[in-house]
């Protein structure tokens, strides 16, 4: 396995959980005891919806890599403040 693929691996991971760390409570206890319709909350549609649009923009507008424009965008909009310039 490449260095480039262990990258992409551990920021694919570090992207999972940064997005479980910048959910509410609320949101963990719907999960875990599988009380899907809270989940269609607007905050979790709102904070995807971020990512997604921000991943898109910084894929196309920088990175040229979605690995790196996904986590990047992921550290801002949960504020986590990780980030780093290729």
């Amino acid at each position: 396995m490449s260095s480039i693929e262990t990258n992409q691996q551990i920021l694919s991971n570090l992207v999972a959980i940064i997005i479980i760390g910048a959910t509410s409570f609320e949101i963990h206890h719907a999960i875990f005891f599988r009380k899907w319709y809270k989940l269609k909350s607007s905050e979790i549609f709102t904070f995807l919806l971020l990512i997604a649009i921000g991943t898109v923009a910084s894929y196309y507008l920088n990175y040229n890599d979605i690995t790196y424009s996904l986590f990047n965008t992921v550290s801002a909009a949960s504020t986590t403040g990780f980030g780093f310039d290729l």
